[in-house]
């Protein structure tokens, strides 16, 4: 996952540089419009087009006869048993390509998520920051401390909880910028960005996790390399309220729905230019 990550973080970098002449909004309405065609134009090359026509003729048919014959109750149930039997297999002929799109649409989900789901922490703000180490280097991690350049205050000690095998710690930027925070576990250095608001305009890709071993993690926080087994780390782990407000046309639109909602919308408005049927 680190080497699908090393291509997919530069690569939406770069899109997100070019969509930077756009409001955070204005470039997600960009990025679903995109989206929704790309979408059609997979879902057109990967599907039996001849066999999803032919559903939808059959549910027309069904649907007219009912209107023709309404008055007979044979007709209109053999239709409706028809039109069922049309949709379960629309809906069998659709797996394929959404199939193919689960896995690009996840890649592309999570780097919109690192951007748009997570905001930087602010000066003054402060965050607790968890390290979560594997049982069998408890002994050697439970002591270890934290590192951070002098724009980052350590404010408390480590907290050690030793079910969870966890130690936890508070601090406070004092200024803006990437910041590194620093553990020393026997010979390895384990690192954590802290990314700080310091009043530039654009979208960054936050990481509020540095995910270990779980593949869902990686996944799902992709702004950093993930641990390596070997550190003894499973994960780090930013707490502070990272929810990042994207407003769209005056509504604090979640930016999950307003991907979705407009993928969808501007991938219908292009299947009649596309030729799709679905």
């Amino acid at each position: 996952m680190n080497a699908v990550n090393s291509i997919m973080n530069p690569l939406f970098d770069a899109v997100f540089a070019v969509l930077g002449v756009f409001s955070p909004a204005a470039a997600l309405l960009v990025f679903s419009a995109i989206a929704g065609v790309v979408m059609m134009v997979i879902f057109r090359h990967t599907s039996s087009q001849s066999a999803l026509k032919a559903v939808a003729d059959r549910t027309r048919a069904g649907l007219l006869a009912m209107l023709l014959f309404k008055d007979d109750l044979n007709v209109t149930l053999r239709s409706l048993w028809n039109m069922f039997k049309a949709s379960g297999m629309r809906l069998l002929y659709s797996l394929p390509p959404l199939l193919v799109l689960v896995v690009p649409f996840t890649l592309i989900l999570s780097q919109l998520g690192a951007r748009y789901g997570f905001r930087p922490l602010k000066i003054g703000e402060d965050a607790r920051v968890e390290l979560r180490v594997a049982a069998d280097v408890w002994d050697a991690a439970r002591n270890v401390v934290l590192e951070t350049p002098d724009a980052v205050a350590v404010e408390t000690p480590g907290v050690r909880d030793a079910h969870d095998h966890t130690i936890t710690w508070r601090v406070r930027p004092r200024a803006g910028g990437m910041h590194t925070l620093t553990w020393r576990i026997g010979d390895r250095v384990i690192q954590k960005r802290l990314a700080v608001d310091d009043g530039s305009s654009g979208l960054q890709a936050i990481s509020v996790m540095r995910p270990g071993s779980s593949l869902w993690d990686r996944v799902l926080h992709p702004a950093e390399p993930a641990l390596d087994d070997g550190s003894g780390v499973r994960s780090i782990t930013l707490y502070y309220d990272w929810a990042r407000s994207t407003p769209l046309f005056g509504y604090d639109v979640h930016w999950l729905v307003t991907f979705l909602v407009g993928s969808i919308v501007f991938g219908l408005l292009a299947r009649p230019v596309l030729k799709v049927q679905i």
